[in-house]
């Protein structure tokens, strides 16, 4: 799937940030990305994957995080599609049965 045409980034579908925020009592502020992870039949779930705080966040840190959101939304993909696969196969074999 290509990304939406009004996502400003050029991050990956499904793949947000970075997100800086900073903690309720926290002296520095985090940096995370937000990954959506397709379920079949359920909602989708957020994950944040940790980049690092103000004081240690490096490129390569990103794009270290970045590689792992990466995996995990093309893991949660594949993972949906053979969900659905399965799902439509059985209702598949569940119409041919009944028209038997």
């Amino acid at each position: 799937r290509q990304p939406n045409h009004n996502k400003s980034s050029d991050l990956p579908v499904g793949i947000s940030g970075p997100i800086v925020r900073q903690r309720r009592g926290g002296r520095v502020r985090d940096c995370s990305l937000a990954v959506l992870l397709p379920r079949f039949g359920e909602p989708p779930k957020r994950v944040n994957v940790y980049i690092g705080t103000e004081n240690t966040y490096t490129v390569e840190r990103y794009q270290a995080a970045l590689e792992k959101a990466v995996a995990m939304r093309e893991q949660a993909v594949a993972t949906y599609e053979q969900a659905s696969t399965r799902a439509m196969r059985a209702a598949g074999r569940e119409l041919r049965d009944s028209l038997k």
